[in-house]
């Protein structure tokens, strides 16, 4: 059962490697790949300063329901930093 998961997610993986490895080689698309590595980085770095600072809030003010705090602090991860 192991053997079959690891080999789903190495085709998975394999799969979307192979899907950027051709839009990189399309002549036109090299703008989609040039600006989605410009912007990974300052998002991968500020989605821990959003979720941060939104946990702390939600402390202070007294919320502290767990549900809440991970629907909050997924979508915050995401919306913030973009």
């Amino acid at each position: 059962m192991k053997l079959i998961e690891f080999l789903l997610g190495l085709t998975a993986c394999s799969s979307i490697i192979g899907l950027f490895s051709k839009i990189d080689s399309i002549e036109g698309e090299r703008g989609f790949l040039d600006s989605l590595g410009k912007y990974t980085l300052p998002i991968f770095c500020m989605h821990t300063i959003f979720a941060a600072g939104l946990r702390s809030v939600l402390l202070k003010i007294g919320i502290s329901d767990l549900f809440l705090h991970c629907i909050l602090g997924i979508v915050i991860r995401f919306v913030g930093p973009i």
